[in-house]
């Protein structure tokens, strides 16, 4: 490993690709500075560059921290919707099932699903695409069961089709830094 890719390792929390990271060919990614932001009920937390648009959300079983790189346009950038929920979870056909439906309805096709572990915990991806805005449209949509109880999702919105994997790679890697505080 040559010096200069050793110390981009370094600023970018360089990691071993796990799994979910090999299917879409992932690499460090170095976003700059960041800071860490909390959801308003101090469930999880997010590390953010510092010049990306943030806006909190919250109900009484959930809360939502969204984020954007809003300095590119949209079909070169993303939108990341964090959610944390009180309730319950399972990865079962009738989850897989409903999901599907929920696509289905919303005129999306699901591309790729697999279960998976995130940060050591039981997690299921979905890849979809449709259109949006007459747009070109794909989502990521990742799901990690916490507790009985709770559960996280983790949803990144991606117009256009260029450099896909790229961008699901940078989604990848800020989720990577999802502390729960609770």
């Amino acid at each position: 490993m040559s010096m200069l890719t050793f110390t981009a390792c370094l600023l970018a929390t360089c990691t071993t690709p796990d799994k979910l990271e090999k299917t879409f060919g992932c690499h460090p990614v170095y976003f700059g500075k960041t800071q860490r932001v909390n959801d308003l009920y101090n469930n999880f937390s997010l590390e953010v560059p510092i010049t990306w648009n943030r806006k909190h959300y919250f109900k009484d079983s959930y809360t939502e921290l969204m984020v954007a790189d809003t300095t590119r346009q949209l079909s070169e950038s993303y939108i990341i919707s964090s959610t944390f929920t009180r309730g319950t979870l399972n990865f079962d056909p009738a989850f897989l099932s409903q999901t599907q439906a929920n696509f289905y309805q919303g005129g999306m096709e699901i591309v790729e699903a697999q279960p998976s572990l995130f940060n050591g915990k039981p997690a299921y991806w979905f890849l979809s695409k449709g259109q949006r805005n007459k747009r070109v449209f794909h989502q990521f949509s990742l799901l990690i069961k916490l507790s009985d109880k709770e559960f996280f999702q983790a949803t990144t919105d991606l117009y256009g089709k260029e450099e896909l994997s790229v961008r699901i790679c940078e989604s990848l890697s800020l989720l990577r830094s999802l502390r729960f505080l609770k």
